[in-house]
């Protein structure tokens, strides 16, 4: 029993961490919808479900491809998309005697995808974040509000925004949530209602969202809501950007609040792009220590591996029942790297100098580690 035991901590430890990771949201394209008029319904059917798959893709690029490749890209072929489709669900469909309308979800091959647009040298994104939670403070006059009639926050709670990149959730205004959050909070946030917030909703990170009415200095009147964006991960405000929604004339208090709930969602969007995309011939590998207690720590350690997004591969170097010694490829920088480690709660020390390696060699060494075993939360930047 005991030789059993030895031979499978042994087996554990040391075999390669495998990469065939679970399917992705990121490569997920849902409620496509299509409205097509032909000479009958199948025929409108058939042009109906290609034209679905090539504004899927389409959507898929504009999320994961840089700005400049985005510029630059042409449209591939139906046959070519079709090859990159892992499968496709209808969820709607109404037919008349030459139309066809028709709303799908694709799912996309992560390795078909990469390897696209690889052969392509464009420079793309495969690292999604984790839920951001939002605070949408409004503040009118004096007072700010969270909770209760705030026009902001319901723009928030009834919009859609988990279909994304940067998935953008609202808080539900439970009891808990009111415990946590006060009205006065909106630049005040403690780091124990953050980490609190963060455990409730799966959230990678909490920003508060400061709406304020622009009044004309003449009149009075409000032509545009400025918002305030800031991140709130140590409790104290880390300012993050503003923007400017102009009120047209006939617009409503509804549509001014969506449209800002937008513009918030293109910002983060474009922001952790900038900071996760990376070109193709970037790859580099990284030699990180991995402490062991026990063999749990170990399989915990290679379970979280598995579902990080943006890695090459891990490949274990020596082991002992102490510690492990792995090589992690990646591509782009390790700033990408740890914020992909980051979204599995995996941290990366900075690095040391190890003598004692296999062959003599003499090179940096990282520590890697679960993150909320040593630093407590993560944060927005």
């Amino acid at each position: 029993m005991r030789v059993f035991l030895v031979l499978t901590f042994f087996f554990y430890m040391t075999a390669a961490v495998p990469f065939a990771r679970a399917d992705s949201d990121l490569y997920t394209v849902r409620g496509v919808k299509v409205d097509v008029t032909d000479e009958n319904a199948v025929k409108a059917r058939e042009q109906a479900f290609e034209d679905a798959q090539s504004i899927a893709f389409s959507t898929l690029a504009r999320r994961m491809l840089s700005d400049s490749a985005q510029a630059a890209m042409e449209m591939p072929a139906p046959e070519t998309i079709a090859a990159l489709v892992q499968d496709f669900e209808l969820t709607g469909e109404k037919m008349a005697a030459n139309r066809y309308i028709g709303t799908y979800t694709f799912r996309f091959r992560e390795k078909a995808v990469e390897r696209f647009f690889d052969m392509r040298g464009q420079s793309y994104t495969d690292v999604a974040s984790k839920p951001i939670l939002v605070l949408p403070f409004y503040q009118w006059g004096a007072r700010t509000f969270l909770w209760g009639d705030n026009p902001w926050m319901k723009a928030w709670q009834t919009g859609k925004f988990s279909d994304s990149l940067v998935p953008v959730i609202a808080p539900i205004g439970d009891l808990e949530d009111l415990r946590d959050i006060e009205e006065r909070d909106a630049l005040t946030l403690d780091r124990r209602a953050v980490e609190s917030l963060q455990i409730r909703y799966g959230a990678g990170d909490v920003i508060s969202l400061l709406a304020v009415p622009a009044r004309n200095v003449s009149d009075g009147r409000i032509f545009a809501v400025d918002v305030h964006m800031y991140g709130m991960g140590d409790g104290q405000p880390a300012y993050l950007n503003s923007l400017r929604v102009e009120i047209a004339p006939r617009d409503t208090e509804k549509a001014v609040f969506s449209r800002a709930a937008g513009q918030v969602r293109g910002y983060l969007h474009r922001d952790w792009k900038r900071r996760t995309v990376a070109a193709p011939e970037q790859d580099q590998t990284l030699r990180a220590i991995v402490r062991i207690r026990r063999m749990s720590d170990w399989v915990g350690i290679r379970k979280d591996l598995e579902r990080v997004q943006g890695l090459g591969g891990v490949s274990v170097v020596s082991v002992n029942p102490a510690q492990a010694l792995i090589d992690i490829t990646f591509r782009g920088s390790q700033d990408r790297l740890r914020l992909a480690l980051a979204q599995e709660d995996l941290a990366l020390s900075l690095p040391g100098y190890a003598d004692n390696l296999p062959g003599n060699e003499r090179r940096a060494v990282y520590r890697l580690y679960k993150k909320d075993a040593e630093n407590g939360s993560g944060r927005y930047r």
